[in-house]
């Protein structure tokens, strides 16, 4: 079952700049999540985030965020 827009938006709120949301992403997240969060990240800012660096439990991720990505305001 997909997430709703509702989730998704819970989730991105998690991880993205609590002072403006259209910043760059960069966290640390439960290696659980990835998916929920990748699907957040895509479904708020239109960018793939990446894995930056990895643990046994733990993603290290970056994504260009709103403001940089392809439906920012530029």
């Amino acid at each position: 079952m997909e997430p709703t827009s509702e989730q998704l938006k819970y989730v991105f709120k998690n991880v993205c700049d609590e002072n403006d949301w259209k910043e760059p992403i960069i966290a640390i997240i439960d290696k659980n999540d990835w998916e929920i969060v990748r699907k957040a990240i895509v479904f708020m800012t239109a960018t793939l985030p990446v894995i930056t660096a990895e643990t046994a439990i733990k993603y290290s991720i970056y994504a260009e965020g709103y403001r940089l990505g392809p439906a920012g305001d530029h």
